[in-house]
């Protein structure tokens, strides 16, 4: 007890928590901890949740937090945690618990959502080799050869699972070869299902279950004949050539490539390109693009990095969709595009660009998923871009070295 009231009298935040619970702070009135028949009693409370354990001792301390190890119902052993919120340590720790949170949450989506199917791997950690990520936990369901792989998303960046996902369902599919797992399910909260929905639309190899979730503990099934509508403004040909692309470093890979074109891609007609010319929102868009038209008037969408990123297939696909509405309803020459050019209305090319040693080791796996509708080339440029602009690769789709 004299190490719980010291931790209680340091802490400016104190904050309880049980692996797998949401965190409960503890605010006056809100919690008590009381000696009773020799052992420390632990309540506490909120709006939301209670906790009520008795303490069997303290299993570890340290400088703001203190894991205390406790006696459930039922007999059954375990640990609780004291934490200060108000210390920057704390973060990594409220971040793992909210993961955990999101875990447990996601066991009990999956048994409403599954029944009849076994729950065989459930996990919110991080996997660098694999490139599987702690913020989205993920799951494999079996029955008899049959297989599913799950995953969801939380309140950080939700947009961002299906890429996860995609890498997910991959790697499963490597690992349980005698499996088949022909479908992906994902749940999301409700702000990222529009543009969760939009992107799988254009996605194969998988059957893609999409479920939405609410903190009241609604869960729902979409539709697939629902699944978002394609929102999207083309900017007047004049206003979008005024337009910069982000700045920093991809402004500037951008500008070389507008300005040596001929040695980027013979094919594209030099003048004009034009720079983000649909507005997207509710989507992470942090990537310079370009739009350029090839000698057969098909328009050709360029997407630039300079360094890795994991999401570059799936943002740059949120672009190229917009860019195909446009062009298959012809708004391009009605709002002053590529005037002198007679525009197709056939999809445009998807043209992922980056320093050759810059792409994720991911992107030739997300884009086996890619419909075939969709043409994607990747272009490596040479590390010495910012004097002269050097192809050394041109892929196809998923094509690897050597393919």
């Amino acid at each position: 007890m004299a190490a719980i009231e010291a931790f209680l009298a340091a802490a400016q935040s104190p904050v309880l928590q049980e692996p797998g619970q949401a965190p409960i702070a503890l605010a006056a009135g809100s919690y008590s901890f009381e000696v009773r028949a020799a052992a420390v009693q632990v309540s506490a409370w909120n709006n939301e949740a209670q906790l009520h354990r008795k303490i069997g001792g303290v299993a570890e301390a340290k400088r703001g937090r203190l894991t205390l190890t406790v006696e459930k119902f039922g007999g059954k052993t375990g640990t609780i945690v004291l934490y200060d919120a108000a210390r920057p340590q704390s973060e990594t720790l409220q971040k793992q618990a909210s993961r955990h949170v999101l875990r447990e949450a996601m066991r009990v989506y999956i048994a409403k959502s599954f029944p009849g199917w076994k729950l065989t791997d459930l996990s919110a950690d991080l996997d660098l080799e694999h490139s599987l990520s702690a913020n989205y936990p993920r799951a494999l369901l079996r029955r008899g050869a049959a297989g599913i792989a799950v995953i969801g998303a939380g309140e950080s960046h939700p947009s961002r699972v299906l890429t996860h996902g995609l890498i997910w369902l991959d790697y499963l599919r490597r690992r349980e070869p005698s499996a088949a797992i022909e479908t992906l399910a994902i749940f999301v909260p409700p702000e990222a299902l529009t543009v969760t929905a939009l992107r799988m639309r254009y996605l194969t190899n998988s059957t893609f279950r999409l479920f939405t979730y609410s903190r009241d503990g609604a869960l729902r099934e979409e539709d697939p004949a629902d699944w978002g509508n394609l929102n999207t403004e083309l900017l007047p040909a004049a206003q979008a050539e005024r337009r910069s692309s982000i700045v920093g470093e991809e402004a500037l890979l951008e500008l070389v490539i507008r300005e040596q074109l001929e040695n980027f891609d013979a094919t594209l007609v030099k003048q004009p390109v034009y720079a983000q010319v649909t507005s997207i929102a509710g989507v992470d868009h942090a990537i310079a693009d370009l739009l350029a038209v090839d000698q057969a008037g098909r328009l050709a969408v360029i997407e630039i990095k300079t360094s890795e990123d994991i999401h570059l297939p799936l943002q740059a696909l949120d672009y190229w969709m917009r860019i195909a509405h446009h062009a298959a309803q012809g708004d391009f020459a009605a709002k002053g595009y590529f005037p002198g050019v007679e525009l197709r209305r056939d999809a445009p090319r998807l043209i992922l660009t980056a320093p050759a040693l810059g792409f994720h080791p991911t992107t030739e796996t997300i884009l086996r998923f890619f419909s075939s509708n969709i043409s994607v080339e990747r272009i490596g440029i040479g590390l010495e871009w910012r004097h002269k602009l050097r192809v050394l690769f041109r892929y196809r789709g998923a094509e690897r070295p050597g393919e």
